[in-house]
C-alpha cells in the first residue's frame, strides 16, 4: 500500500461567495463544496514558499488530494481531522493555487494545492 493509499487527513472545502448586508454593504461567506476529503496537509517547504513570493504571494502550507479538487482562489480548505482524530478549531487556508499534478518521489500522480494560512491579521 502506497502513501497515495493512505492520506492521513480529512478537509472541508468551502467556496467563498459574496451577498450584501442589510446596509448593502458586500459581505463574503463560506459554502461547503466537499466535507471529509482526504488529503494530506504539510507546511510548505523553503523552495515553494520563495517561488510565490517572488509573485507577492505568501504560501504556508501545500495540501496534496488524490483527485482534483477543482479549487480555486476563491475557496478555503479546513482540516478536520489528523489521523482519524476530528478537530474542532482547525484555523483555515486560503487556497493561493488551483490544483497542481504533482509526481512527488515516484509515488503516483497526486494533486498539490498551495496555500496560506489565515491570521488574525487578514481579518
Amino acid at each position: 500500500m502506497s502513501l497515495l493509499d493512505n492520506f492521513p487527513h480529512k478537509c472541508t472545502v468551502r467556496k467563498r461567495t459574496f451577498t450584501k448586508d442589510s446596509l448593502g454593504a458586500r459581505k463574503s461567506s463560506y459554502t461547503d463544496v466537499y466535507t471529509d476529503l482526504v488529503c494530506w496537509q504539510q507546511p510548505a517547504g523553503d523552495s515553494e514558499s520563495l517561488a510565490y513570493q517572488k509573485s507577492g504571494m505568501m504560501i504556508t502550507h501545500v495540501v496534496f488530494f488524490r483527485i482534483d479538487p477543482g479549487v480555486t482562489t476563491r475557496h478555503q480548505i479546513v482540516i478536520t481531522q489528523r489521523l482519524g482524530t476530528a478537530i474542532s478549531s482547525s484555523t483555515p487556508l486560503d487556497v493561493m493555487s488551483s490544483a497542481m499534478p504533482d509526481a512527488t518521489a515516484g509515488l503516483g500522480v497526486c494533486y498539490k494545492v498551495m496555500c496560506r494560512e489565515i491570521t488574525s491579521e487578514d481579518d
